[in-house]
């Protein structure tokens, strides 16, 4: 018996819970089989799908309980792990799962994390154009600053009145001036979400249980394969970076259940979730109220309204035309005063790349 249970281990890129697999051309798979080869193309349910067929493979594995601390790359990456040091010109962090320190330039840093769990992280207001970042902490209105450094438990800030030095474990995260900036380089290859929040850029290749990943030019790491919570080509699918909303991350972690999503944000009454659409195509999302509420999803973009749907406790897949390129501002309206909605998985599918 114990021989058929490590067989089954390591061939077990077979799961006991649904896979899901959605098709570049919408369709969605559910599958009790899904792996990279070493070619790194994906085999579903033994068929195998090049990677321009593929949009999106969310796992069955659920969230799991990462780092505390993290850096926001522009380009959407986040690299979770502990805060070493930082300098003029970079940051240090041991990263998980490198199990290794990597310097980190700010140039590339949208945010430093130092609580992950915050219930807001808005950033959505704040000033462009000053010298400064943004300490936010959690209670306290943002409070323009430099970081000047992270040594043991504390972090050094300037502001105009003078430097102090704050414990790290009362901050929340420290965002950088340039945070909403395009990437100094395009985004490429699949973007690889990993059960304990990390999120990675690069080429993939798997094998008997376990999933490498080339990210940039460092190198190539391995991962088991139930550390991965989703797989996203970005190449002909623009997903919108809901990071940059400024709102908490509905990610999995702390629930019970598994999430039908990979990544959402809460969009409650009297709010507006505001994201980039850079390419044109069809608007794809999935939507939810929670707690039985009712309500409708309104989209619109430059002022001008695109729809409206109605969304109920039931998980829905949207779809919409976008035939311009510009912000799109979701809100929801409700007769019920605390209606809350999930939004996620929010993405534009181009033109067809197959």
């Amino acid at each position: 018996m114990r021989f058929i249970v490590s067989l089954f281990f390591l061939v077990g890129l077979a799961v006991a819970k649904t896979e899901t697999v959605l098709l570049y051309n919408g369709k969605t798979l559910a599958a009790q089989s899904v792996y990279f080869d070493s070619e790194g193309q994906l085999w579903v349910d033994g068929q195998s799908y090049k990677q321009s067929q593929i949009a999106q493979w969310l796992t069955s594995h659920p969230a799991t309980v990462g780092a505390v601390h993290g850096v926001r790359f522009r380009d959407g990456q986040l690299s979770l792990g502990t805060l070493v040091s930082a300098d003029a010109k970079s940051i240090s962090l041991r990263a998980e799962p490198l199990g290794r320190v990597v310097n980190i330039l700010r140039s590339d840093i949208a945010e430093i994390i130092f609580l992950r769990r915050e219930h807001k992280a808005s950033r959505a207001n704040l000033p462009e154009g000053s010298d400064m970042g943004w300490l936010l902490r959690p209670g306290v209105d943002p409070v323009p600053c430099k970081l000047d450094g992270v040594g043991g438990a504390k972090v050094a800030v300037s502001t105009k009145i003078g430097q102090f030095h704050l414990p790290l474990d009362t901050l929340g995260r420290y965002v950088m001036t340039h945070w909403n900036k395009a990437p100094n380089t395009d985004v490429v290859g699949w973007e690889i979400g990993l059960t304990d929040g990390s999120v990675f850029h690069g080429k993939l290749s798997g094998g008997e249980g376990k999933v490498t990943l080339q990210v940039s030019d460092q190198s190539a790491f391995t991962v088991p394969l139930n550390a991965i919570r989703y797989v996203r080509n970005r190449e002909g699918v623009d997903w919108l970076p809901l990071w940059k909303s400024g709102k908490a991350l509905v990610d999995g972690l702390g629930q019970s259940e598994l999430s039908d999503s990979a990544l959402g944000v809460y969009l409650s009454l009297g709010e507006a979730l505001t994201l980039p659409a850079s390419v044109v195509g069809e608007l794809r999302l999935n939507g939810f109220m929670t707690h039985n509420y009712s309500g409708r999803l309104i989209i619109s973009q430059s002022g001008k309204e695109l729809d409206s749907q109605s969304l109920s406790g039931d998980l829905s897949t949207l779809t919409l035309p976008i035939r311009e390129v510009g912000v799109l501002t979701f809100r929801i309206e409700s007769s019920q005063p605390y209606a809350t909605a999930i939004l996620s998985d929010l993405a534009i599918f181009g033109k067809d790349t197959q």
